[in-house]
């Protein structure tokens, strides 16, 4: 971190960040989601099982906490690759698979893929191209 030009986070770990902050004298973005995502995926998970298939264990973890409202929560099903069978997967599921995941993902799975477009809130995106914009600036002056 101590290299690092930004640090960007998630609310899950934005205490964390926020003191490496204060110790480094870094920017900060604490990332959010597009209004309603999170919401579509929740109504989707009351309504029949959605595999969320990634790479790292801790996230699969949180998404029990990212959907910890959610009713059935036998609905949702984290899974990580290396780790779980996701040949296992149920036919004609929906299947959320993680950016870092998809080229890793087994071929032929008859499932039904969720796609996320623009996940970044639009005050998100604002934030990072307004670093980039002065961190160019910046590069010009000097």
């Amino acid at each position: 971190m101590q290299e690092a030009d930004l640090l960007v986070t998630t609310a899950f770990h934005a205490t964390q960040l926020r003191a490496a902050q204060r110790r480094l004298g870094r920017p900060l973005v604490v990332v959010t989601l597009m209004p309603g995502f999170l919401e579509e995926l929740a109504a989707l998970v009351a309504r029949e099982p959605v595999y969320f298939v990634g790479l790292d264990p801790r996230f699969a973890a949180k998404l029990r906490r990212i959907f910890t409202d959610v009713r059935p929560s036998a609905n949702l099903w984290p899974m990580v690759l290396g780790r779980d069978e996701v040949q296992r997967i149920e036919p004609g599921a929906a299947v959320y698979v993680m950016p870092g995941a998809a080229p890793m993902m087994p071929r032929g799975l008859d499932v039904r893929l969720i796609r996320a477009p623009r996940v970044f809130s639009l005050e998100t995106a604002a934030e990072l191209l307004r670093f980039m914009d002065d961190s160019n600036i910046e590069a010009l002056g000097s």
